[in-house]
């Protein structure tokens, strides 16, 4: 549900723009390429091969983390919810939040 402020935006598209009441207005946009300088530090193509695998080995192994992490505790789940006297069903609760 749009607000009232939301609602008198005009609604934008490639090269038109509508207003609520369905009026056209044209505008013509050029489009801008913006592009890394030719030795930028910062363009990942210009990072060395170890730094490339380094960081995609930080991303996997935080992927790896967050997935170990919501299920490690699930194959105790019934010894945890014995251990803290709490039914089954809330014991699961600490895998099914986590995510």
């Amino acid at each position: 549900m749009k607000t009232v402020e939301e609602a008198r935006l005009p609604v934008q598209s490639p090269g038109i723009m509508l207003r609520p009441s369905g009026e056209q207005i044209s505008e013509s946009k050029e489009l801008q390429l913006v592009d890394w300088d030719v030795d930028d530090p910062g363009n990942p193509r210009n990072w060395s091969r170890g730094f490339k695998y380094c960081i995609t080995l930080q991303l996997g192994m935080l992927a790896f983390a967050a997935s170990i992490g919501s299920s490690i505790t699930a194959p105790a789940t019934a010894s945890i919810a014995a251990y803290v006297n709490v039914s089954y069903e809330v014991a699961v609760l600490s895998v099914s939040l986590y995510m």
